[in-house]
């Protein structure tokens, strides 16, 4: 093997060690919620039948609580009959997955799991460009049918926002600014003036190696382009240098595998701040490995998380194991107890750096923090590392495994709780608990519903640029 093929990303080593740990038998993911990626026997081809039935069998044998599936036998053979297809496959065992009352357990068809892989890889097909939508003076979204309306230029066209670097779009020369005038389908130059995001958005999306002609409106002349849909790459993190030496780093999801690289690249940009603002708002969660790496990048030592999950197998009689998360020196250390057996196993794997080198940091949080960016926002709190300001996150403390299944598809399965450090479970997402989540310690509402974070209207941003120069003073 070349010594290319042999490297490794830190964020894959680590992962890699956080599997020797004890994580599950593959990477843990979570997507507004913690959970397992496990490679189980089901990955491969069943009849439409065997497909639904492997489905009724799992749920039971790996959802947390077996109690939430009620009379789970009536929907054993209730489709048989009308189970033809693949499809029908689906669309029945989501009915049947419905009845627990848990929106986060799902079979995903063919499509969605491979939209969910990209994901993690970092990767979409498309031309990588973004649009912006309306808003009123007071943050709300303009609605036309229901729909957000595009930020347009005085012909009614809509405003291409940003430019992804390195995209099918920036290499075809389109700008930020320009104004997206007609896109060719069916041999036709359609023109979009008025027409719904959401109906553009589709026309520009394709197969990858395909081409899609466009023409974009810049200084009031046309300039007509043919892009090639591609894999595009997404950054997940943004830092800058703010005013008395200040570091601001946002991390928009734990959702890719390169997470914790972008990180680490973004705390070296920030060698020099004093304090850090790390922005968590809007961030749904993603993969425990980040979380937990992430997470050490700022916690010398002490506990990150402890994990309840749900061994699988009878669902009369079900059992659970729980894993605690801790770091010391250049360890990552896992001790893991089940209710099958006695004893606590203990292992050591690398850790990721620590890079705070004791700093002063807050964290920005609000109604769209969920899942490993609670875990992260916790474990930071508790270990007294950093205060917490903007508004309550989700409550999400429960995570689903997902196991790669038959026929190409994916399922995701509600089968664990975490709690931060100090044993706080944070909910499931607002189901039966209405107070989760993570309080802030400095209570401050968004002046606006609907703003771009980091700019002039952040009002949350500019609060915690204040904390922070109090926090800077008294040291």
């Amino acid at each position: 093997m070349s010594s290319q093929k042999n490297e490794r990303t830190l964020g894959q080593k680590v992962m890699r060690g956080l599997k020797i740990a004890g994580i599950g038998l593959s990477v843990m993911l979570v997507l507004a919620g913690a959970a397992g990626f496990y490679l189980y026997d089901q990955y491969f081809y069943a009849t439409p039948v065997e497909l639904y039935h492997r489905t009724w069998d799992t749920a039971q044998r790996s959802i947390y609580d077996p109690k939430d599936l009620g009379d789970w036998k009536q929907w054993e053979h209730k489709f048989d009959s009308e189970i033809v297809t693949n499809e029908d496959a689906v669309k029945r065992a989501n009915e049947m997955l419905a009845s627990a009352k848990d929106r986060y357990t799902m079979l995903l068809n063919p499509e969605q799991a491979d939209a969910e892989r990209r994901q993690m890889e970092g990767k979409f097909i498309g031309i990588g460009i973004t649009f912006d939508f309306q808003v009123t003076e007071a943050g709300e979204l303009v609605l036309k049918d229901g729909k957000p309306v595009a930020t347009t230029d005085a012909a009614g066209y809509p405003m291409i926002d940003t430019v992804l670097d390195n995209s099918p779009a920036a290499k075809a020369g389109i700008q930020a600014g320009d104004a997206l005038k007609s896109v060719k389908k069916d041999g036709k130059d359609v023109d979009i003036s008025g027409k719904p995001l959401t109906d553009v958005v589709q026309m520009l999306r394709g197969k990858e190696g395909e081409s899609v002609d466009v023409v974009v409106v810049r200084d009031g002349k046309d300039i007509p382009l043919t892009i090639t849909r591609q894999a595009v790459i997404q950054h997940s993190v943004e830092t800058k240098m703010l005013d008395n030496g200040i570091g601001y780093l946002r991390l928009k999801g734990f959702d890719q595998y390169k997470n914790l690289d972008e990180v680490i690249e973004g705390m070296k940009k920030l060698d020099d701040a004093k304090g850090i603002i790390f922005d968590l708002r809007g961030n749904p969660g993603g993969l425990v490995p980040n979380a937990i790496s992430i997470s050490s990048l700022f916690v010398e030592k002490g506990t990150l998380v402890v994990i309840k999950h749900r061994i699988s197998g009878d669902p009369a009689n079900p059992q659970y194991k729980t894993v605690t998360y801790r770091v010391e020196g250049d360890k990552l250390i896992t001790e893991t107890s089940r209710t099958d057996r006695e004893g606590v196993k203990t292992d050591e794997s690398a850790r990721a750096p620590y890079m705070l080198r004791g700093r002063p940091v807050v964290i920005l949080t609000d109604g769209g923090t969920a899942s490993a960016s609670e875990m992260t926002t916790g474990a930071l709190r508790d270990n007294d590392v950093a205060e917490v300001l903007g508004e309550r996150s989700v409550g999400k403390g429960i995570g689903q495994s997902v196991m790669p299944f038959a026929n190409g598809t994916i399922l995701h399965i509600t089968s664990l709780r975490y709690f931060t450090p100090s044993g706080k479970w944070l909910g499931d997402g607002g189901n039966t608990i209405k107070d989760g989540g993570i309080e802030p310690d400095h209570k401050v509402k968004a002046n606006k519903k609907r703003f771009k974070h980091g700019s002039k209207d952040d009002n949350q941003l500019e609060a915690a640029v204040e904390l922070m120069g109090r926090k800077l003073e008294q040291r």
